[in-house]
């Protein structure tokens, strides 16, 4: 890109030397041959990162090659330590094994060695064709540039001829024309430099007056304005808050009201409740009051026959009468007394047994009922209290949560008011002040700007006439004074162009001639490296693949262990022709890919040839339209240096990577 810039310089130093039509010629053809080195550069550039890319790509296969050698001799006397170990230790199959896999890693050594020196036999081939196809490109391309400066040549000299004529004549007739038109222009500029000045002298004492008053009107409106909106924003801020605090007391007192109602109605229920439960208690004592005043009297007389037991004494006494009577004690009085007396102690209190025991049993029953009785009436009554007890306490929770949930949203609509209120004031009194600020600014302005303008058009209008008079009288003398240096600065630059033609013709075509051979023989050579080393890749690829093959394999056949030796074999030779197949079409893939770069890289550098011979063809032109030999020569080295810094370099790495 330097070497641009100086090119584009050169050219606009030699420009400024001659005439107008000629250097805008020139203009062009430093444009188109600045263009033209932008793209060649870029080309370059290309041509030299896809090299670049394709040398890694070989090194980076290369090492791997080495490190599958490496690995293959390091399984190969792993094997033949396997071989020995298991002879020591009578396993003569397992030992036929390693030795079988030590002799298939040796054979795929030997392989990836033969590969490498295939793989360099097509890369020696391909820098050949590569060198001979430089050799036409460089005789092509410098016949064509030397044709192209001899017709640059010819067309630059008939040009520059022609213009050199018309431009007399036009300087003749415009010297002629132009002293009679500054004499009616001064005139004209005169009268209208004191119009002018007149008339901006009103306009702008006008204009000021008329600003201060708008000034004024607008501050006042302003303030109003101000003032009437601040106000209404406080009014509507103030008449917010109590709108909305009316609205959470009447939230809340309503809130309070249904809570409380809520409350009543529900103690009134568990009190209904309540009662209703006692009124079926008392219906079921009066049910059962019978059967309470029978067990009552059987408790309170526990020493009495009933009716049926004093019946059945009677029968008692009877029946021992007459068997008193029909016995041995018939006629004695005390035995039979006795006897009686026996007979009815014995069922009297047999009697009393079972009254008392009849008691003790109904006492039982009393005592539970009326227990239970009690217990049921006290939990009805403790349970209707604790529902009563915790109505009230959600009721009173309630009334809090609502009280406080008002006191909690009033505050905030205070605090809220409270900082609209404050930030109103502050904003009204900041536009306030930025109003009264800017009214004075304005004002201060205004007066200023009027002064200075006024002063501006004073002096102006004195130093436009000075200038008029001072420019018409060097006008005409330039005129005369210029025509002459202009005629003798086109004879002068005729007859230098005319043989800087001549001279830089023979030099362009010779640096042309060695340009085009050093930029089409490093692209050539570069383009023949990038084949072998694509080439060579491909090779290294197949035997990487291959390595890796032989080392799947050999690793199967040594540690298949205590299996039959058929079957071991039969499994290693199936590995083998399974590697040996994906190994083929890996292999195949590969050197498409590496055909397919070689075409890239082939067309990469044709391109950047086509580019650097079209920049050659406009250097030479515009050279020998400048007519300059220093400059003609700066740009011929630095044509060179650009060209040698391009695929010429990029050759010398893709050499280096093909060997490693």
């Amino acid at each position: 890109m330097s070497f641009i810039a100086s090119a584009v310089g050169s050219i606009g130093t030699a420009i400024a030397s001659i005439s107008a039509p000629t250097a805008l010629a020139l203009a062009a053809g430093g444009a188109s041959i600045g263009g033209a080195l932008i793209s060649a550069n870029a080309n370059t550039n290309a041509a030299q990162t896809a090299a670049q890319a394709t040398t890694q790509g070989a090194q980076l296969q290369s090492q791997a090659l080495a490190q599958s050698i490496s690995q293959y001799q390091a399984m190969a006397a792993q094997a033949a330590q396997d071989a020995e170990r298991f002879r020591a230790q009578g396993n003569e199959a397992a030992a036929q094994r390693s030795e079988q896999a030590r002799a298939t890693a040796l054979q795929y050594a030997n392989q990836a060695q033969t590969l490498i020196a295939e793989g360099a036999e097509t890369a020696t081939n391909a820098l050949t064709q590569g060198r001979a196809t430089a050799t036409n490109t460089l005789e092509q391309g410098g016949a064509a540039a030397q044709g192209t400066v001899g017709q640059g040549v010819t067309s630059a000299g008939n040009t520059l001829r022609a213009g050199l004529e018309a431009s007399s004549d036009t300087l003749g007739r415009g010297v002629d024309a132009a002293t009679g038109t500054l004499g009616g222009g001064f005139n004209d500029a005169s009268s209208a430099i004191t119009g002018a000045a007149g008339s901006a002298w009103n306009t702008t004492a006008q204009g000021a007056q008329a600003a201060r008053g708008d000034i004024a009107s607008g501050y006042g409106d302003a303030n109003a304005y101000l003032q009437g909106n601040a106000q209404n924003g406080i009014n509507q801020i103030i008449a917010g808050t109590g709108a909305g605090i009316g609205a959470i007391n009447r939230g809340a007192d309503a809130g309070i009201t249904a809570v409380r109602g809520a409350g009543t109605e529900s103690r009134d229920v568990v009190r209904q409740g309540d009662q209703a439960a006692l009124d079926a208690y008392g219906r079921t004592r009066d049910l059962n009051e019978g059967g309470t005043s029978y067990l009552r009297n059987l408790v309170a007389n526990p020493g009495d026959l009933t009716p049926l037991q004093q019946q059945h004494l009677e029968d008692l006494r009877r029946d021992a009468q007459n068997r008193i009577g029909s016995s041995s004690l018939a006629g004695s009085g005390r035995s039979a007394a006795a006897v009686l007396r026996r007979v009815d102690a014995d069922y009297v209190n047999q009697a009393l047994e079972d009254n008392r025991t009849r008691a003790y049993n109904a006492a039982g029953t009393l005592s539970g009922n009326q227990t239970q009785a009690e217990r049921d009436i006290a939990a009805q009554n403790a349970a209707t209290g604790r529902t009563v007890a915790g109505i009230a306490q959600q009721e009173g929770g309630s009334v809090a949560g609502l009280e406080q949930s008002r006191g909690g949203s009033v505050a905030n609509l205070a605090a809220n008011q409270g900082t609209a209120l404050n930030s109103a004031y502050s904003t009204l009194g900041q536009r306030l002040g930025d109003v009264s600020t800017g009214r004075a600014n304005a004002t201060a302005g205004i007066d200023t700007g009027a002064a200075r303008d006024l002063s501006g058009i004073a002096t102006g209008a004195g130093r436009d006439y000075a200038q008029l008079r001072t420019g018409e009288a060097n006008t005409l003398a330039g005129y005369q004074v210029g025509a002459a240096n202009t005629q003798a600065a086109q004879q002068n630059a005729a007859a230098g162009t005319e043989a800087g033609y001549q001279y830089g013709g023979a030099n362009t075509q010779a640096g042309i001639q060695n340009t085009t051979a050093q930029t089409t023989a490093g692209i050539q050579a570069q383009t023949a490296q990038s084949l072998a080393n694509t080439a060579t890749a491909a090779h290294n690829t197949a035997a990487g693949i291959a390595s890796n093959t032989g080392t799947n394999a050999a690793s199967n056949l040594t540690h298949l262990g205590d299996q039959e030796y058929g079957s071991a074999s039969h499994a290693a030779d199936t590995a083998v022709n399974l590697a040996t197949g994906v190994g083929n079409q890996q292999a195949t893939a590969t050197q498409a890919i590496g055909r397919a770069a070689a075409d890239a890289a082939t067309q990469s550098g044709q391109f950047t040839a086509n580019a650097g011979l079209a920049n050659a063809n406009l250097t030479g032109q515009t050279i020998g339209a400048i007519g300059s030999a220093a400059n003609q020569a700066a740009a011929r080295n630095r044509i060179l240096n650009f060209c040698d810094s391009g695929p010429g370099g990029g050759g010398s790495g893709g050499s280096s990577g093909g060997g490693a």
